[in-house]
């Protein structure tokens, strides 16, 4: 089992600093582009609920009706995420996307992962409210992003601090060559210049430019280590 993670003071301040009037989706992006991280949003969902921030946004429970929430409920632990948003959407003559009804049901605390999810076979997969496909791998309630699952199964084990990117930000394009393995740095570098594409092939060349712009940091870096060595 991971260990979990420690937020450092910096990460919390983030997080007060910016979450005043703004939706917790677009808290959970920034989050991890100015981080280079990949939390899930209810990991970051949770720790908001923990140090007790909240954007001064209405509740998202106030723009439902308690019969909408109720029938969340009773219809939750049968149904796919797809399927609950189509019954949904046809019993309140609704328009809602399934990441609306996915986030909904996270921030509800249903107990779909606690029942649909232990009793699911290995093999099974399934969308996260991020909109990533993971694959349960082994019981009772063991998943991994199916992405990596198919980086490794081609280049074996992802190196420490390195992260799966998908190219074309298409989180359903598993094509290998869509897959492009980056570093912490790498990715930090390519969020803070823009250089994560919808196209895939800019989004190799942004990748490029990263290595780059690191290759002369680190260079420099040396340049002003061996200065001082023989100062």
């Amino acid at each position: 089992m991971s260990r979990p993670h420690i937020y450092t003071p910096e990460q919390i301040q983030f997080l007060k600093r910016n979450i005043q009037g703004r939706s917790y989706s677009d808290l959970h992006r920034l989050f991890n582009e100015h981080f280079g991280l990949d939390f899930a949003f209810n990991k970051i969902i949770r720790k908001i609920k923990y140090l007790g921030l909240h954007n001064g946004r209405r509740n998202l429970y106030r723009c439902y009706s308690s019969e909408e929430i109720q029938f969340l409920k009773e219809n939750f632990a049968e149904h796919t995420y797809a399927e609950l948003t189509k019954l949904f959407n046809e019993r309140f003559g609704a328009t809602k996307s399934k990441l609306t009804v996915i986030r909904l049901c996270v921030y509800s605390d249903l107990s779909k992962h606690k029942i649909f999810a232990r009793n699911c076979p290995i093999g099974h997969e399934r969308i996260d409210s991020d909109g990533y496909t993971k694959v349960k791998i082994a019981y009772p309630n063991i998943w991994r992003h199916k992405h990596l699952i198919i980086w490794e199964r081609e280049h074996g084990k992802m190196p420490k601090y390195h992260f799966v990117l998908f190219a074309d930000k298409n989180k359903l394009n598993f094509a290998l060559d869509n897959l492009l393995l980056v570093s912490s740095r790498e990715i930090s570098i390519m969020n803070r210049y823009g250089l994560i594409f919808q196209d895939a092939e800019k989004t190799k060349i942004g990748l490029l430019i990263a290595k780059l712009k690191l290759a002369i940091v680190d260079k420099e870096r040396e340049a002003r280590g061996n200065q001082k060595w023989h100062t």
